[in-house]
């Protein structure tokens, strides 16, 4: 559908932005959707020492295809029109992901430990409050990530700072995707397997770090040059919070808790993601140095939540 959005583009700038929002929503939508259910699929086929080396070496290859898709994004950027060029990228976005699907509807899910009884929706926001309550060190994961969630509202102003600061071309943001995917690829492979014998816990956060240092950068930015420096530590980021940030939930509970733990999380730190880029709107309308400056304080002050306040919940027991 966004390949047609990129085709409207032509004819009505207009209804190829709210076509494309529309797909873009979509698109999010469906991943929350199947996220919870993908968790508990792969904590039932690998224990948690085989998790992060099994995630982050899938990661890896796969950052690595997306490092050198990047660079051919670049290639098509630059030899392509407006809006050819993005026809193309979504339409071989569309096949890869279809393929991806393909291989997923092969895999067979192994039987459940145990079932959990059914509950209607009254009862189970019951017992989503009931394990706040109850569980001290998953409260604090909780509130950690908000904060965090909270501080990256910054990372989606990077770019366009880039492109009012230093009139920086579609190529060049292309290759700042190709940076940021290699920082991924390294973090993938350093983190992942650094994740199984460390905990995740650290893993996760080297990455805030890595975030806290990007936007640091960011504030003080003399020319275009240092961008790439940001990406790459933004793709550390990334890694750490695809790996880790997802694996260390699993730690908190039983397997077959696995989607109603995830899920939680993940359902607030969403709810405060909404909040942020409104936030980060006014903040950049003032000035990029003022959004990056809160984006790198919050992303600091979640940083020292999840390092001293939060237990590793490998060794802290479930």
């Amino acid at each position: 559908m966004m390949v047609l959005s990129a085709f409207l583009a032509r004819t009505s700038p207009q209804l190829a932005l709210i076509s494309f929002l529309v797909c873009f929503t979509w698109f999010s939508l469906g991943a929350g959707i199947v996220a919870p259910s993908w968790m508990a699929l792969l904590a039932k086929i690998f224990s948690p020492e085989k998790r992060g080396s099994f995630l982050g070496t899938t990661m890896f290859v796969g950052a690595g295809m997306g490092v050198l898709s990047s660079a051919a994004s670049a290639w098509l950027l630059e030899n392509f029109t407006f809006p050819n060029s993005f026809v193309l990228l979504f339409g071989i976005a569309a096949v890869f992901m279809t393929l991806s699907w393909f291989f997923l509807s092969l895999n067979r899910e192994p039987e459940a430990e145990r079932v959990i009884e059914n509950q209607d929706w009254r009862r189970y926001a019951a017992s989503l409050v009931q394990i706040l309550q109850n569980d001290q060190n998953y409260r604090r994961f909780v509130i950690s990530n908000i904060v965090i969630a909270l501080g990256g509202m910054g990372a989606g102003f990077v770019t366009i700072s880039a492109i009012q600061r230093f009139q920086v071309s579609d190529a060049t943001v292309g290759l700042f995707t190709f940076t940021m995917l290699a920082g991924q690829t390294i973090g993938f492979f350093v983190l992942g397997k650094m994740a199984d014998r460390f905990g995740h816990k650290l893993s996760l956060e080297i990455g805030i770090l890595a975030m806290v240092i990007a936007f640091f950068l960011t504030i003080f930015m003399p020319s275009p040059a240092f961008y790439y420096v940001v990406y790459a530590l933004m793709g550390i980021n990334l890694s750490s919070g695809i790996v880790s940030g997802m694996l260390v939930v699993w730690e908190f509970c039983e397997t077959v808790r696995v989607p109603t733990y995830a899920g939680l999380v993940n359902t607030t730190r969403g709810l405060f993601g909404l909040i942020a880029p409104i936030i980060a709107t006014q903040l950049a309308n003032i000035s990029y140095s003022a959004l990056f400056s809160v984006s790198t304080i919050l992303s600091l002050f979640g940083l020292l939540l999840m390092r001293l306040w939060v237990k590793e919940p490998r060794w802290h027991g479930k």
